[in-house]
């Protein structure tokens, strides 16, 4: 067996040890928690990016420029208030590490988050902080922030899943003439193709759902 081949078959040992020990701990009694580490553990680098505290935080302030613009757009708070909100809401401005564990004690993300937010542009237009935030609810903040995460990851997926039906087609492409004899019960059938075991997943994976998915606009 070949060096190459020795990295694949421990490659795909460690999956399958990984799925093992992901199902054990979803059939028992143990902490969710847990479970959630041993993934973003295992994931990738721009996954655990997508996910990380900073990037929950950016896709939060996300939310409330948005939040300002669009009542702006709709004459709800004053052009200027929702400009120098915009502004604000940029995430290297805040204390990632400070409004997380302040977290802890308001009972959720967006409460410190606004507060600091506020803080913020009172700072810079003293008429424009009583309209931070204005008619959300840290719920609005938290969810819409969350789906804007899911959308970045679903754009990572998206191009894995691309990689991996090209691999899929190379190979059927490949092998569409390769015939060796076919096994049933450990005797010889009726020849096959090889190509045609990946076939059928590159149509799946064309037609999945969230193949075609793509960033908001």
């Amino acid at each position: 067996m070949t060096a190459a081949a020795d990295t694949d078959t421990e490659r795909k040992l460690s999956e399958l040890s990984f799925l093992r020990e992901i199902a054990q701990l979803a059939s028992s009694t143990r902490d969710w928690d847990e479970m959630l580490r041993i993934v973003i553990d295992r994931t990738t680098d721009a996954m655990r990016a997508v996910f990380s505290g900073r990037a929950r935080l950016a896709r939060m302030l996300e939310f409330e420029a948005a939040l300002a613009q669009a009542e702006a757009g709709v004459g709800v708070i004053p052009r200027s208030a929702a400009n120098a909100i915009e502004a604000q809401c940029n995430v290297d401005r805040f204390d990632v590490d400070a409004i997380g564990k302040a977290a802890w004690n308001a009972g959720n993300l967006a409460i410190p988050l606004v507060v600091a937010l506020t803080r913020n542009v009172a700072a810079a237009d003293a008429e424009a902080n009583g309209y931070v935030h204005w008619g959300a609810t840290s719920q609005d903040t938290i969810d819409t922030g969350l789906v804007l995460q899911l959308r970045d990851a679903l754009g990572l997926i998206d191009a894995d899943l691309a990689r991996l039906a090209h691999s899929l087609a190379a190979q059927a492409r490949r092998h569409a003439r390769t015939v060796p004899a076919g096994r049933t019960w450990l005797t010889q059938a009726l020849p096959l193709t090889p190509g045609g075991n990946p076939a059928p997943t590159v149509g799946a994976l064309d037609l999945a759902p969230f193949v075609t998915a793509r960033p908001l606009s």
